[in-house]
């Protein structure tokens, strides 16, 4: 029978040997970052909730429980280590044990997704629990859309005389399906571009 300390390692090391992976494939440091804290929240929850150390022992239950407790704990109320406290001090925040978005929760699942996809390349599991979880679909939020007037001031910002302000220029006018100048006077009606 493994001592604790050595399933610990195991989880640790699988953790270890997909960032290796990661870092092989050249992503950037946002995404290694974002997956290693995912899974580094995602392995404290399992050791400390469900007394789960090892990789291979995860199921999609597990993984629906964790859902459910993201939604339920709040923003920043979990730290990955104590010296983060420290530093970001999160109590003081604005946002601070309010609800996690689904936008947040959808990045998890998607990063654990990922980790256990290179689980299951690896064969170090049998069946990737991740495949009968439901994916996560925020909803989006409509931006507001831009008066006239806005429209206006954010055309006018542009110093036509340097050529890639002017092309930015001509290419708003283009998608906000704007009319360029035209001379009313002429006689055949060309299109002038100021």
């Amino acid at each position: 029978m493994r001592s604790k300390r050595r399933q610990i390692l195991e989880f640790d090391l699988h953790v270890d040997s997909f960032m290796l992976h990661c870092d092989a494939k050249h992503l950037s440091a946002k995404t290694l970052k974002s997956y290693e804290q995912t899974l580094t929240l995602f392995g404290i929850y399992l050791k400390q909730e469900l007394k789960i150390e090892d990789a291979t022992k995860i199921k999609s239950s597990h993984i629906r429980h964790y859902i459910k407790y993201l939604r339920s704990r709040g923003k920043y109320t979990v730290t990955a280590s104590d010296r983060s406290l420290e530093i970001n001090y999160p109590n003081r925040r604005e946002d601070y044990q309010k609800p996690m978005s689904d936008v947040t929760i959808a990045n998890y699942t998607r990063n654990m997704k990922v980790f256990f996809n290179f689980l299951k390349m690896e064969q170090e599991i049998i069946e990737n629990p991740m495949n009968t979880v439901e994916e996560i679909k925020p909803k989006r939020k409509q931006k507001q859309l831009l008066s006239p007037v806005e429209i206006k001031l954010m055309l006018g910002a542009y110093n036509l005389t340097k050529f890639h302000e002017y092309r930015t220029w001509v290419q708003l006018h283009l998608i906000f399906d704007i009319p360029f100048y035209t001379n009313s006077q002429s006689t055949n009606n060309k299109l002038y571009i100021l």
